[in-house]
């Protein structure tokens, strides 16, 4: 996956250890995306849906 943030630019690959700025990886952290789930209790029931937010780009940090 390309990533680029004002003059630093990047491919990402996913299950791989990459180094990036500090600043272009709080960014990536705080992307998200919405999803419309389902009730657990009452799936069938529609109007019970509720957005939810995750992560667009989980990740792990070494120390």
């Amino acid at each position: 996956m390309y990533v680029g943030l004002n003059s630093y630019s990047a491919i990402l690959h996913r299950d791989r250890w990459i180094r990036i700025p500090v600043e272009v990886a709080t960014h990536l952290e705080s992307l998200t995306y919405s999803v419309l789930e389902a009730d657990p209790s009452d799936p069938d029931n529609r109007s019970k849906d509720t957005w939810q937010e995750r992560p667009r780009f989980p990740m792990q940090q070494r120390a």
